[in-house]
């Protein structure tokens, strides 16, 4: 089964969300364990996040995650709301290495 992992910065935005709406968010997280794929892909939007996908949640918030098929690891890397800039390829990168356990 598809573990899911949330980084620390995205934990913290989760928990700075009115509940009702943390709670959804949960929610379809949680369905990314049985359809990975099914945010859409930010290669779209931007040609350096290839390997990272948004999940938007009452067309307000936009979950990014990035899915490591090999691992079988989905590492949930923000939480924005949607009129917010998408997050830089860097950050999510550094929010992902930041939240690994170190060796």
């Amino acid at each position: 089964m598809i573990q899911i992992e949330w980084t620390t910065q995205a934990f913290a935005q989760l928990e700075a969300l009115p509940q009702a709406i943390a709670v959804e968010i949960i929610r379809r997280t949680d369905a990314l364990q049985v359809f990975p794929e099914m945010g859409v892909s930010l290669c779209e939007q931007l040609q350096s996040v290839w390997n990272y996908r948004q999940l938007i949640i009452k067309r307000k918030h936009r979950v990014i995650y990035r899915y490591d098929r090999e691992q079988s690891l989905i590492y949930i890397a923000a939480i924005q709301h949607c009129r917010q800039q998408l997050a830089d390829y860097s950050d999510l990168q550094r929010a992902i290495r930041q939240s690994q356990p170190k060796e």
